[in-house]
């Protein structure tokens, strides 16, 4: 069994927050009385615990960016437009291999003539 306070730091919420839970009617058998201070049983523990991970679990949902139509449009457009440019500069590379390798063959012909 542990006291309020103990239940608050591992859980890291405040001592007014774990009272309130337990004003609620599914937590009340689960109290321990003891010397007239309110008890935390391993049972009740682990229930709160649980309620604590599913509730940071929603939180983390809630951090999450919704992209909306437009915005995905947008970015849809952008990987268009980055695909063509990258079709374009393809197609500069093979024009210019074909020039360098044109270049090439008249500067080993006029070796050829020298």
């Amino acid at each position: 069994m542990k006291s309020i306070a103990i239940v608050s730091e591992e859980l890291g919420i405040s001592k007014a927050a774990i009272y309130r839970k337990l004003k609620k009617e599914k937590y009340k058998n689960l109290i321990i009385i003891e010397n007239g201070k309110m008890m935390i049983g391993e049972e009740l523990l682990e229930m709160l615990k649980s309620k604590r991970v599913k509730k940071s679990k929603v939180e983390t949902i809630k951090d999450v960016e919704i992209v909306n139509e437009k915005e995905i449009e947008i970015i849809q457009d952008n990987k268009n437009n980055k695909d063509k440019v990258l079709d374009h500069l393809m197609e500069q590379i093979k024009e210019k291999d074909i020039q360098i390798n044109k270049l090439y063959d008249l500067i080993e012909n006029n070796q050829e003539i020298i």
